[in-house]
């Protein structure tokens, strides 16, 4: 992409203690409110995709009567994709729920009261 070949980085964001050494609660903040969004968009993927595949279901069984196997048959193909691109999105959401986790721990053990 254009920003790896210019070598953009996103901002590094807070550090997780001040200049003075003390404890940072917007490094440990901004930690879990990433964690989070990660996870709820995680979770809208997968809503999208169980939608698609029900639709895609519903067009199957709509479209057999018809006697158009090779539209069946691209539907199924779909169906197949929507499916990989759900368990992929499940596999996203299970790491965004442990990112999650060890955020709110490591905030916790900075002493750092989450809302």
């Amino acid at each position: 992409s254009v920003g790896a070949r210019q070598k953009f980085r996103t901002g590094a964001g807070p550090a997780p203690v001040t200049k003075d050494g003390e404890v940072n609660p917007a490094y440990f903040l901004q930690a879990v409110q990433k964690a989070s969004t990660d996870l709820a968009d995680a979770d809208r993927r997968i809503e999208a995709y169980q939608n698609r595949i029900v639709e895609m279901r519903g067009e199957i069984l709509r479209t057999t009567g018809s006697g158009d196997n090779f539209a069946v048959a691209r539907i199924q193909e779909q169906i197949t994709q929507a499916e990989a691109d759900l368990a992929r999105a499940q596999t996203e959401r299970s790491a965004a729920s442990a990112a999650l986790d060890k955020a709110q721990n490591e905030a916790r053990s900075a002493g750092i009261r989450l809302p």
